[in-house]
This record gives structure tokens, sequence and C-alpha cells, in this order.
């Protein structure tokens, strides 16, 4: 990936890293939306329970403590399965928004390329739209689908290369809602 902290908004970073003969077709971002899927009620609940055991054995042993008891150990134990529970009930649906919020896809005509914020710092990467051997559609139940455009299987030096460039071996993109266009503008670059 491509790390860019020189710059002022999106735009300019765009435009440095798009080639020459290069243009932007489309341009989207995820929605944002709470949406839990299987998986996500499960660990909801192990992170909520988790979290208020812990917080009732910091309680209790702090209580105990404050009474001449000797069970600090247990309050200062219990802390690391606090935090464990409220990344499991909390934490990863605020993860998951900021990572929403700052997501931008962007498919031009010769590559499909993402643009993710952390900390400050603006990662490209991309996948080119000529080497992509497979499309998966993930539909939801509320009309959004996630789109994942991927090469074909590859060697675990491939692999080790990719991580090491802003090229990709797979993109995907999330909560996007006009994905039969994006589908459409894709294939039809594809097979020019």
């Amino acid at each position: 990936m491509e790390s860019i902290k020189d710059f002022q908004n999106l735009e300019e970073k765009l435009n440095s890293f798009l080639k020459k003969d290069e243009k932007v077709l489309w341009e989207g971002k995820p929605e944002k939306n709470f949406y839990m899927e299987g998986i996500d009620y499960y660990v909801f609940f192990i992170g909520f329970v988790m979290l208020l055991f812990s917080l009732f054995n910091i309680i209790s042993s702090l209580k105990m403590h404050s009474r001449g008891g000797r069970d600090i150990v247990g309050a200062i134990f219990s802390i690391p399965f606090l935090l464990i529970g409220f990344y499991l009930a909390l934490g990863r649906y605020i993860h998951r928004y900021k990572k929403i919020k700052n997501t931008r896809y962007f498919i031009t005509n010769k590559r499909i390329i993402l643009s993710e914020k952390f900390f400050g710092d603006c990662f490209l990467s991309y996948i080119n739209i000529k080497n992509i051997e497979k499309i998966d559609k993930k539909t939801k139940r509320n009309g959004l689908a996630d789109l994942t455009f991927s090469k074909g299987s590859l060697t675990q030096s491939e692999m080790k290369e990719s991580l090491l460039s802003s090229e990709r071996i797979m993109i995907t993109f999330r909560n996007i809602r006009d994905y039969q266009n994006v589908l459409a503008i894709v294939t039809d670059i594809k097979n020019r």
C-alpha cells in the first residue's frame, strides 16, 4: 500500500496516483448502516457476557479489598477480560463504522482502486482490471452488496510480494448499493 501524508484532499492524492491515460469512471463509498450478520449475534452475546462477568469480578474484588481482603489481584487479572469483552460487544462495531467512514472506491479505465484512511494517512491500493479472474457478489437483505474482485490462485511468493506493494490480490467493495452498475462497468472494461 502506498501511504500519502502530504496532500490536502483525496482528489489530489488520487490524481497523483493515477497514470496519465487513466480516468475515473465510477466513484463510491460504502453505505453507513448497522447491519449484523449471523456470526455477529453470537460474538456480541459472548462479548456482552464476558464484559458483565469481568465487571462483576472487578467490583466484587474491589469491595473485598476495601473490607480488608487481599483480592486486588483478582481485579487486575479481570481487566484484560473486560477489554476483550468490550471489544467483542461494542468495539468491533465502532471500528467497522470508522473504517466505513474513511473508505472510498474508484473504478478507472484500467484499475479498481481502494482508498482507506488510517490514523491520518491515506493508503491507496489497486488491482488491474485485466488481471481479475473472479468476481464474487454477496447480496444482503437490505439491498446492499459486497463485491470481491480477485486474481486467480497465486503462489505463496506472489502473495508475499502483494503485501509489500500497492497492487493487491483481492479488493472488496463493501456495502455498495450501486453494485449492478459497478459490475457492468468492470465487465465491460474486462471484455474490451
